[in-house]
């Protein structure tokens, strides 16, 4: 499908390449600041974009896994486009060690394709930063915290949040059975922020859809319901005493968790591990420790 501007409201609109829906916001007629670059290298992107008459002069990466960052350097190297993260986003993808800690023991090519693909120059934003101004226009900046170890937002002038993965879609909300999350606490935590607070006008989901404020609220509960109904389903797993990861593997299979391409295999099981772990550490699981952890189903709910 050819590319094409679609409006949000005012100068925030998005460009859909791939599975990434990425915002856009006009500067002027020349120039745009974009959140996030997409899930796959797009080599129409920047012809577009130039056809357009316009230049990308900054990236707002909401974070750095793979299919955030698919065409950042060919941006900044296309035109000049600074390249901004959270410090701690940064770190996590500064050496393969690192990525292995934060995605799981990956497949050694897609370690390395994954290393290669966010070695570019990204500038740190401020830990305590609410704000960043380019070219004299400020963007708004949120913590939103869990999907990722230093996940932000971005806040448009005309208040479109563009919430990354931080708000799963209505559709992945209703159909995903073990969605990425490494910090399940702060993941709870962003989405019960988000829903005590007044709406902004529009909603920017990553994985792909524009939601508007009045309905975010609904979408929120949704994704708060698929957290819990996931946990009451890992619990069901555990009748008695199992080892650690003798249980993980019952999660995989119990839940049927092994995608065809075993390239999303460890990830997905990083990803139920991370659920686990915050079962023991709200005393819904208990672990005690032998050999190695055992776990015992003490009936309590999580907090």
């Amino acid at each position: 499908m050819p590319h094409q501007w679609n409006q949000i409201k005012g100068n925030t609109g998005y460009i859909l390449s791939g599975q990434a829906l990425l915002v856009t916001y006009r500067l002027d007629e020349k120039n745009i600041v974009m959140v996030d670059s997409g899930t796959d290298p797009d080599p129409e992107l920047i012809p577009f974009l130039r056809a357009q008459g316009v230049s990308v002069c900054a990236v707002l990466h909401t974070h750095l896994h793979v299919d955030h960052l698919a065409n950042s350097r060919a941006l900044g190297e296309a035109f000049g486009a600074r390249l901004f993260a959270n410090p701690a986003e940064i770190e996590s993808v500064a050496t393969t060690e690192n990525l292995v800690a934060h995605l799981g023991n990956l497949l050694p090519d897609v370690l390395e394709m994954i290393y290669h693909a966010a070695d570019f120059p990204v500038e740190a934003i401020p830990e305590d930063s609410d704000e960043i101004t380019l070219a004299g226009t400020t963007f708004g900046i949120r913590r939103l915290y869990g999907h990722s170890i230093g996940h932000l937002g971005f806040v448009t002038p005309d208040g479109v949040f563009c919430v990354g993965d931080a708000v799963l879609s209505p559709w992945l909300a209703a159909h995903s059975r073990m969605p990425y999350c490494e910090y399940m606490e702060e993941q709870l935590e962003t989405l019960k922020n988000l829903l005590e607070e007044e709406p902004f006008p529009y909603y920017a989901l990553a994985h792909m859809e524009v939601i508007e404020g009045r309905d975010i609220r609904g979408l929120l509960k949704q994704n708060i319901r698929l957290y819990h109904r996931i946990f009451d389903e890992i619990m069901e797993l555990l009748n008695g005493p199992e080892e650690y990861e003798d249980f993980v593997d019952s999660v995989m299979y119990g839940l049927d968790l092994f995608p065809s391409n075993p390239v999303y295999r460890e990830p997905i099981r990083f990803a139920a591990r991370c659920k686990i772990d915050y079962l023991i550490r709200t005393g819904r699981i208990r672990a005690s420790a032998l050999t190695d952890l055992t776990l015992v189903n003490p009936g309590t709910p999580p907090k």
